[in-house]
């Protein structure tokens, strides 16, 4: 087995956008949470002509979620490891949209 390095292009972002494609082809509001301005470009662009939002956490206006019955969000693994999603307003929305999900897979 080969050890990765610093650029270990292992695939999670490319999964990842996957499952955001296939959820937003079902009519889902999709939301991808990318690290920085520059993630949030690369992102729009492999994800070009697919209905998926791309935002930073710092950007994203989490309250626009509250009327949407049907969305999900992906955070890019970079977004959590680079700490990006560190913020009290990513925390909060977290916990509503954990809360949501669970009352509405019930």
């Amino acid at each position: 087995m080969v050890k990765a390095g610093p650029n270990r292009q292992t695939g999670r972002t490319t999964r990842m956008l996957a499952k955001a494609k296939a959820c937003a082809a079902t009519g889902r509001y999709t939301l991808v949470i990318a690290a920085n301005c520059r993630e949030r470009r690369r992102l729009q662009q492999l994800l070009a002509g697919h209905p998926v939002h791309v935002d930073t956490p710092q950007a994203a206006e989490f309250g626009r979620f509250q009327g949407l019955r049907e969305f999900e969000v992906f955070v890019d693994h970079y977004a959590i490891e680079s700490g990006a999603v560190d913020t009290p307003e990513f925390h909060q929305f977290r916990q509503d949209y954990l809360r949501r999900r669970a009352t509405n897979e019930s």
